[in-house]
């Protein structure tokens, strides 16, 4: 399983490193040969390259590279992962700025501001958590007034200074 997943990885290394170099066309084949896999040709973040390798190409006329495809490759990426804020922003974009269609596009914007305040809402909360576990309440509760800066009126970032400030208290007695 560990040399899949490297060989996976070096794939991609070669594909963003063609795509890096401009070699959009040599990028896409190598991608198409990597979707041709079962396991991996339904992969959302594969979808999500190939489509943004299709968009950069000048000319979109080569076969089944169009910018139909490419739209299909980030609804697709959506279905398959409702959770990832990078698909939600890279059709927001494609809906934007390929297709001009703004009304369509603002859901898929305002989806993934969702999902990104969430994912920092949690990892924030983690980080003081961890933080209290490390080096205590006094630590804890600093970085946690950023976190309340950011969300007011989460309730976890309240019951957290409740606990940390008790647990403050407990020291000095």
């Amino acid at each position: 399983m560990k040399d899949l997943i490297t060989s996976f990885q070096k794939t991609v290394e070669v594909i963003k490193n063609k795509r890096q170099r401009g070699k959009l066309s040599d990028a896409l084949k190598k991608l198409d040969s990597l979707l041709k896999h079962e396991s991996l040709k339904w992969n959302p973040y594969l979808l999500v390259l190939h489509s943004e390798l299709i968009q950069r190409r000048e000319k979109t006329n080569g076969g089944h590279w169009t910018l139909e495809s490419a739209e299909l490759d980030l609804h697709n990426a959506v279905v398959l992962d409702p959770s990832s804020a990078d698909a939600k922003i890279e059709l927001g974009w494609f809906l934007q700025n390929v297709l001009d269609k703004p009304k369509r596009a603002l859901p898929c914007f305002e989806q993934a501001i969702a999902l990104c305040r969430d994912q920092l809402h949690s990892a924030m909360l983690g980080n003081v958590e961890c933080l209290y576990d490390l080096k205590g309440p006094r630590t804890a509760l600093v970085e946690l007034e950023k976190v309340e800066k950011v969300f007011p009126a989460s309730r976890r970032v309240a019951q957290l200074k409740s606990d940390y400030l008790n647990a403050m208290r407990n020291l000095r007695e």
